[in-house]
């Protein structure tokens, strides 16, 4: 029991985040945030990380393939998922750090090239670019994405792996948010995304890694 009590006491816990967006973030996509933002809490209960999503992010797919479950392949890429706050620096899915600041996240799926061979489970990633994004509202090409985002980190942008492990999940499923343990030691924040798509809508587990890095990545 012992050990299990000091896992707990110094683990992440994730919650919601009721404040103000900040005002980096443009006017215009404030408006378009979802209700409450989530919080990264540490073993010291003081809080990491802020993260805005918007309410709703976009998927191309038919009515059958929203009837049978949304998985990430049918999310529209390289689109805004929202803003991310950086209070305590922490390092990418590259395990490289990531200075505290505040920044946009775009949704990009990794090339088919043989170095990114066995560096993740899945494609889908979020990008990190500057925070004051003019275009927020619309896709853009990944080159100019990954140039912006080498203003952060240069040679290559800060990146987070969007986890494929998340479900389809019921329309009326709350926005409860979690910290989710993965294999490999990594930990997601986990919640329940509403997705767009045409006229419809429907909800999806994210399960966003932020602690943990790429196999791929030797030990220095």
């Amino acid at each position: 029991m012992l050990p299990f009590l000091l896992w707990l006491a110094f683990s992440q816990t994730a919650e919601k985040y009721g404040q103000a967006a900040p005002g980096v973030i443009p006017s215009e996509a404030r408006a378009e945030l979802g209700p409450s933002g989530f919080a990264w809490v540490g073993a010291n209960k003081a809080t990491e990380i802020r993260w805005w999503p918007l309410a709703h992010w976009r998927a191309q797919a038919e009515p059958e393939q929203v009837a049978n479950g949304l998985t990430l392949s049918e999310l529209e890429t390289n689109q805004s998922l929202g803003w991310l706050e950086v209070i305590k620096p922490f390092t990418d899915f590259r395990n490289r750090e990531i200075p505290a600041g505040i920044y946009s996240l775009r949704l990009v799926s990794q090339p088919v090239s043989d170095d990114h061979n066995d560096t993740a489970p899945g494609p889908h990633f979020a990008m990190l670019v500057p925070a004051a994004d003019p275009d927020w509202k619309k896709p853009l090409p990944l080159e100019e994405i990954f140039n912006r985002g080498k203003k952060i980190l240069d040679k290559h942008p800060p990146v987070l792996l969007v986890h494929p492990g998340g479900k389809p999940l019921s329309n009326d499923s709350q926005d409860s948010v979690k910290v989710l343990p993965l294999e490999s030691g990594w930990k997601a924040l986990a919640w329940p995304q509403s997705i767009k798509t045409g006229s419809q809508g429907a909800k999806l587990e994210i399960r966003l890694v932020l602690e943990g890095h790429s196999p791929a990545v030797k030990a220095p």
